[in-house]
């Protein structure tokens, strides 16, 4: 079943005691990105969450937005957090003392410790006055019922771009036929035009029948589009089956309207008629809209990923560069990442031999030496190649 990228779905729970929000939306995205916004206190079942999600084999960019209130009283407790106080006070300190040196007479309010403590952030919800043993099977409830909601909109949509994928189909096969019809009648007309060609230039007499049925021969043999004809009629059907079929589908897709454009251009180039040069267009038209819309609309792609060593995998496809760790430029770019946060050490307390360096400025670290990691990644690929070529 084809399911379309985007998609939208809430759910929500309460029983008196806790009430719970769940909304998800999805947008285009090659790979899958779920981005989880919750609050604190429940940051401990982020990971329960996304195992939950893998079972459904979601791709997009996913952005899931959890609403949590908490009614039970007897629990609650308060905490404070006095790293962020302290920051707060400081900074009203610093705004005093700032304007007070450029007007010496300004009048400014005291601020009291309930200002301090209305500051965002400063006063919340302690996190062990949670009971997330009692929470963690509510929440997971609503989130399944928010993602059933949401998988059964992708697949609506799904069946929608499915109908307008076999109307561009029909189209491309009317156009087929039509050329199929034309093609026979361009020998008739070359022959025709020869023919006068030959008797504005000779004599009737000194015309040769058979030097005509010889070069309409070489002409037919370059003319000849049956070949691409039944080859395309092949294609559409298999197009039309692989719609049918489950699973991860846009790769072969993708490959038969490469192999549709391969056979529209080679009719193009034996085209020799201006109205199956017209066709030609219209289907090159139609196989533009149908790419566009597995590559972008569709669930098309799934990452290849590649294993850096002891379990750690990352995707392929947002690899930039895979370096040796010794140089001072690369040690400059691992120290960099680890100064912002960027830095993924995934070498298990080993020795570094490679860096990886992604597209999203995340810098990996692996203990796996980076001709070993670029085999695995060719080797992957040559697989996907073959994959494909016997689907």
């Amino acid at each position: 079943m084809i399911r379309s990228m985007t998609g939208f779905g809430s759910a929500t729970f309460d029983n008196g005691i806790y009430k719970i929000g769940v909304e998800m939306k999805a947008v285009n995205n090659r790979y899958r990105d779920i981005s989880i916004r919750m609050p604190s206190g429940l940051r401990a079942l982020e990971a329960s969450i996304v195992e939950a999600l893998n079972k459904y084999a979601l791709r997009g960019k996913i952005d899931i937005y959890i609403n949590f209130v908490n009614n039970n009283e007897e629990n609650k407790k308060l905490a404070i957090d006095k790293d962020l106080l302290i920051a707060y006070y400081k900074s009203l300190q610093e705004i005093n003392t700032t304007i007070k040196s450029v007007d010496k007479k300004a009048k400014l309010k005291n601020i009291s410790l309930i200002d301090l403590a209305n500051f965002q952030g400063v006063i919340n919800l302690a996190d062990d006055s949670l009971d997330l043993e009692a929470i963690k099977p509510l929440l997971m409830a609503t989130v399944e019922e928010a993602t059933e909601e949401f998988v059964k909109m992708k697949c609506i949509e799904g069946e929608n771009l499915k109908k307008d994928l076999l109307r561009r189909l029909d189209i491309i096969a009317k156009h087929t036929e039509k050329i199929k019809v034309i093609a026979p009648e361009r020998l008739v007309n070359y022959r025709t035009q020869l023919i006068e060609t030959l008797k504005s230039l000779l004599s009737e007499q000194n015309i040769d029948e058979n030097r005509i049925i010889q070069e309409c021969a070489i002409m037919a043999d370059k003319m000849d589009i049956t070949e691409e004809i039944v080859r395309m009629g092949s294609h559409l059907q298999q197009f039309k089956a692989s719609l049918e079929m489950d699973g991860n589908i846009g790769r072969k897709l993708d490959f038969i309207v490469q192999e549709m454009n391969r056979e529209t251009n080679t009719m193009a180039s034996k085209a020799n008629n201006a109205e199956i040069a017209n066709l030609v267009v219209e289907i090159k038209g139609e196989l533009e809209k149908i790419r566009e819309q597995i590559q972008i609309g569709k669930e098309v792609m799934q990452a290849r990923l590649v294993n850096i060593g002891y379990g750690t995998i990352i995707a392929v496809d947002r690899i930039i560069a895979v370096v040796a760790p010794e140089s001072a430029p690369i040690k400059r770019i691992v120290q960099e990442a680890k100064e912002l946060k960027n830095l993924i050490d995934a070498t298990y307390g080993r020795r570094t031999r490679s860096v990886i360096i992604m597209d999203n400025s995340t810098v990996v670290l692996s203990a796996v030496q980076p001709e070993t990691i670029t085999n695995r990644v060719n080797m992957d690929i040559i697989k996907e190649k073959g994959r494909v070529n016997e689907e």
